[in-house]
């Protein structure tokens, strides 16, 4: 594999990954707004928001029973890409 198309993957990779977890981060503005304060997000795009998508993803009480299935399913997405990130770099490196 060329070292461009590596670049490609991993760049693709993250931006599926932090569209998947700032969708969620939506989500929770929509259903929980206080939750939403909490994690000291803000609208638009900030470096809070980032923090916020961190905290939200290692928060061991989410997801809840009752929050919506679509902000569940996006977290637990969210949460199985970044624990497989690393693996999927390590075997595109050694693709390389």
């Amino acid at each position: 594999m060329e070292a461009g198309h590596i670049i490609g993957v991993a760049a693709l990779y993250a931006l599926i990954y932090y569209a998947v977890a700032r969708s969620a981060l939506a989500d929770i503005r929509r259903f929980d707004p206080d939750l939403f304060n909490h994690l000291g997000a803000s609208g638009g795009i900030s470096a809070k928001n980032s923090i916020a998508i961190t905290e939200m993803l290692l928060d061991r009480n989410l997801p809840q029973a009752h929050q919506p299935r679509s902000f569940r399913c996006k977290l637990s997405l969210a949460r199985a890409m970044l624990l497989l990130s690393p693996g999927l770099f390590i075997v595109m490196f050694v693709l390389l």
